[in-house]
């Protein structure tokens, strides 16, 4: 697994790595991003050992290389590190399966 270099010592680290896309697909990426992101509030709150992160790769050309580093292939994307190292990955929107997820690789 791919290793994250941060100055920060962090426990656990969720990172949602997404894109824009052209029409429709940017259209439906915003929508899913939507549903989920006040689900991600609530689940940092849950969940303080996990620090939540994004990395858009539309508005930062270092982010785009480091997506296309880690091989995403759907959006959106949540890498799970723990010490600097990948752990997990889950692909999806769908809130209770991203929470289950997390709970099942923190544990």
């Amino acid at each position: 697994m791919a290793r994250l270099r941060s100055k920060v010592s962090l426990r656990w680290l969720c990172l949602l790595i997404t894109c824009s896309h052209p029409p429709p697909l940017h259209h439906l990426l915003a929508a899913v991003l939507q549903i989920i992101a006040p689900h991600l509030e609530v689940m940092a709150q849950e969940m303080p050992a996990i620090k939540f992160a994004k990395l858009n790769c539309t508005t930062d050309a270092n982010a785009k290389k480091i997506a296309m580093s880690q091989g995403i292939k759907a959006l959106p994307t949540f890498h799970l590190f723990r010490g600097g190292e990948k752990v997990a990955v889950f692909v999806g929107g769908k809130p209770q399966q991203l929470k289950k997820f997390l709970l099942e690789n923190t544990a």
